[in-house]
């Protein structure tokens, strides 16, 4: 990859950095057992990424992710 197809923003980089770490043939994933508000079982980052920007997650298991 080149300097120049890499965002400028820090944003932007963020956004790039994750889409390539949930690329196949990616298996990370995020042990959400034991966290109130998720599912119980290992979520891919990319599941996790959509439940924690859903309106009804609460901020205390944003917080508890993070």
């Amino acid at each position: 990859m080149s300097a120049r197809s890499w965002p400028s923003s820090p944003l932007a980089a963020a956004g790039r950095a994750f889409a390539l770490l949930v690329q196949p043939p990616t298996h990370v994933g995020f042990d959400a057992r034991g966290f109130d508000g998720l599912p119980d079982e290992i979520l891919s980052l990319d599941r996790l990424r959509a439940l924690l920007l859903e309106p009804r997650t609460s901020v205390e298991v944003r917080d508890g992710v993070a």
